[in-house]
C-alpha cells in the first residue's frame, strides 16, 4: 500500500516543470530554458536521475540560483536509469517545446570521453561499457561530455553555453531567450 501511494505521488519531469513555470508566471519570477540532468549512483547500488534549473526565486533555488526539479525514484540499475532519464526528457521536451534539456556524463578518463563522442554508437554493449568509464567517485575529478535532446536523440556538444543568474541584477542569461 505505502508504495502505491509512493508512486502516486512521484510526479514526471514535465509535470514538475510545467507546475514550475505556471507558478512562475503566476508569481512573476524567472526560470531559464534549459535543463541539466544527470545520473547519480544512490547507496545500495541504487541509481537515480535528477535535473535542475537556474530560477531567480530565492526561496526555490540556491545561492547560485539553481533549483532541483526532479529527483526520481531509485533504480535497480544503471541501465534503467538511462532509459528513464530519456523517456522523461522525451515527455517535457513535447509539453515545454521552450526547454532545452541536456545530460551531463563524467567520465574517469579523457580517453573514455573521447571513446564516448567519437564511437559510443559502434561499442558493443554499450551501457556496460559506459557505466564502466564513467566517474563514480565524487572525490576525483573526471572529464565532464554534456548532451543536448533534439529531434528525439541525444547529441554531444562541446561548446555549449549555459543558463547563468546574475545576482546583482537579479536575471537569467540564455543563449536561448
Amino acid at each position: 500500500m505505502f508504495q502505491f501511494i509512493k508512486k502516486a505521488f512521484n510526479t514526471s519531469l514535465r509535470q514538475r516543470l510545467i507546475t514550475l513555470y505556471t507558478k512562475a508566471q503566476r508569481e512573476r519570477f524567472s526560470c531559464g530554458s534549459q535543463v541539466q540532468c544527470r545520473i547519480s549512483k544512490r547507496p545500495h547500488n541504487k541509481f537515480g536521475i535528477s535535473a535542475s534549473i537556474i530560477t531567480n526565486n530565492a526561496s526555490l533555488g540556491d545561492v547560485n540560483g539553481i533549483y532541483h526539479v526532479s529527483p526520481s525514484e531509485e533504480y535497480a540499475d544503471f541501465s534503467t536509469a538511462l532509459h528513464m532519464l530519456t523517456r522523461e526528457v522525451a515527455d517535457a521536451s513535447v509539453a515545454i517545446p521552450e526547454g532545452v534539456f541536456f545530460r551531463h556524463f563524467e567520465f574517469s578518463t579523457p580517453e573514455h570521453a573521447v571513446k564516448y563522442a567519437r564511437e559510443y554508437s559502434s561499442i558493443k554493449n554499450r551501457e556496460q561499457w559506459l557505466f564502466q568509464s564513467l566517474n563514480w567517485d565524487w572525490r576525483a575529478t573526471g572529464v565532464r561530455v554534456t548532451e543536448k535532446y533534439e529531434n528525439g536523440s541525444w547529441t554531444t556538444h562541446f561548446n555549449e553555453k549555459f543558463d547563468e543568474l546574475h545576482l546583482l541584477s537579479d536575471t537569467i542569461n540564455s543563449p536561448y531567450a
